[in-house]
């Protein structure tokens, strides 16, 4: 009789599995997988415990720029296709700002990094529970490992 299978054996919780997201307009978010233990751990970082107003219990509070900030870290890697006039369509942006770009500076890439990545999830309403949601979601995950095995079966030196 052939042994059980062992689940420890199969799951690798903390496997880096990395993918690209559309988020919307041609905006795309290259984002990692966050495991369950990684999300408590990013839960837990960013909480504190403080005493309860009467002083006979304790009550954990999550602080969610610290969440944001560990979660923005951990999560997103970098974005394809924000530009002025991509960011037009999601967020409410200064029509005077924005008109005093050329047409070629409305198109211009914005670059990626963890302060302007901060900026869009303060002022686009849904993108953090959407990233969330994706990077969870190992499915989304599996078309990318499944595409680039089925790449690498295809490729002359398997490689």
């Amino acid at each position: 009789m052939a042994q059980p299978i062992n689940l420890r054996s199969l799951i690798k919780p903390e496997a880096k599995l990395c993918t690209t997201v559309e988020y919307a307009n041609g905006i795309k978010f290259n984002i990692n997988y966050i495991s369950r233990s990684k999300l408590q751990n990013i839960l837990r970082s960013s909480s504190s415990v403080k005493w309860t107003d009467n002083g006979k219990g304790r009550q954990e509070t999550v602080d969610p720029d610290k969440f944001r900030d560990k979660f923005i870290s951990e999560c997103v890697n970098g974005w394809e296709g924000v530009t002025p006039e991509s960011l037009n369509n999601i967020v409410p942006m200064d029509s005077e700002s924005l008109s005093a770009l050329s047409e070629t500076e409305r198109k211009e890439p914005i670059p990626f990094s963890a302060d302007q990545m901060k900026c869009l999830f303060e002022h686009v309403y849904g993108l953090e529970e959407f990233l969330q949601a994706a990077s969870t979601d190992v499915s989304v995950f599996q078309t990318t490992k499944q595409e680039e095995e089925k790449n690498s079966e295809s490729s002359p030196s398997g490689n």
